[in-house]
């Protein structure tokens, strides 16, 4: 068994092609293939279902590749270790991101960070908050950003960035300088699809569940939902920093929540045996120093 055979199936299960993962690890399909069917044979298992299109991963074939991510991450750290023993910022960096979060944060920050660390090959990636998760456990990916607490974080590092409040936006706003979150009819809340984190906090903080509203539009976009709230009415729910990009006009129709002030914490998570710190402490400070502004 060689870290090349693990690629090579970490790829299949990927495109769930042989042909397509050939071309993504830089070999021909035959040679692909009788590398793959070698390890196989020495497994004493078939780790793919070939006679279906695209190709299926087995069950004992999702134990192996799962397996083999975790190896190819371990691996993969060496030379992590080595750059950040030199205090190299140089090398691919792959960084998930929540689409709530997304549009607002980087903005502030991406053009200077690159600017700043050339040699770094930002790699990034909108993902709910589930696929952070399982993608960083398995070496896919190498950080992420995203809101915290969250349950499916548990055993990852955790570096708190900001924190930022919410707002109610509404085409026909309360003359209220504050609103209640009993203030909101939830027959008028336009809300994200279910596992975007956001959108189930909006729910925790009007009390409601995903069943009570008469109304299901999936969306998983917060500027689509204000689009929605100026042509249809009813209320959906900002995160502060997506404030910073309204017009006055849009400004006038958005109203704070009473005190205590329902928020978010925006999170950096790693993996506890992520060797770059170096890379983690710049990033975030790159990200609190632009918030900050």
């Amino acid at each position: 068994m060689t870290l090349q055979q693990l690629r090579y199936i970490v790829a299949i299960a990927d495109t769930s092609s042989f042909a397509q993962a050939a071309l993504a690890v830089g070999v021909t399909q035959p040679t692909l293939s009788a590398m793959v069917r070698k390890l196989e044979q020495e497994l004493g298992a078939n780790l793919f279902d070939r006679s279906t299109k695209p190709v299926i991963v087995t069950e004992i074939g999702e134990v192996v590749i799962n397996r083999a991510r975790r190896v190819l991450a371990e691996a993969e750290s060496i030379s992590q270790a080595i750059a950040e023993a030199q205090n190299s910022l140089s090398g691919p960096l792959r960084l998930g991101i929540l689409p709530t979060i997304a549009p607002y944060l980087l903005p502030l920050f991406l053009r200077t960070f690159v600017k700043t660390y050339p040699k770094l090959e930002l790699v990034i990636q909108e993902l709910k908050t589930d696929e952070i998760a399982t993608r960083l456990l398995d070496g896919r990916l190498d950080i992420g950003i995203l809101a915290t607490p969250h349950e499916k974080v548990q055993g990852l590092d955790i570096q708190s960035l900001f924190e930022e409040s919410f707002y109610a936006y509404a085409k026909t706003p309360t003359s209220k300088k504050y609103l209640l979150a009993e203030d909101i009819d939830p027959d008028e809340l336009w809300v994200l699809e279910e596992g975007h984190c956001f959108g189930d906090q909006v729910l925790d903080l009007c009390a409601l569940s995903r069943s009570s509203h008469s109304l299901q539009y999936v969306s998983g976009s917060i500027d689509t939902l204000k689009r929605l709230v100026e042509a249809q009415g009813g209320v959906t729910v900002l995160p502060e920093l997506a404030l910073r990009s309204l017009s006055k006009r849009e400004l006038k129709l958005t109203r704070p929540f009473a005190p205590p002030t329902p928020k978010r914490t925006v999170s950096l998570i790693s993996r506890r045996n992520f060797v770059r710190t170096h890379v983690i402490e710049v990033l975030a400070k790159a990200v609190k120093d632009a918030v900050a502004e």
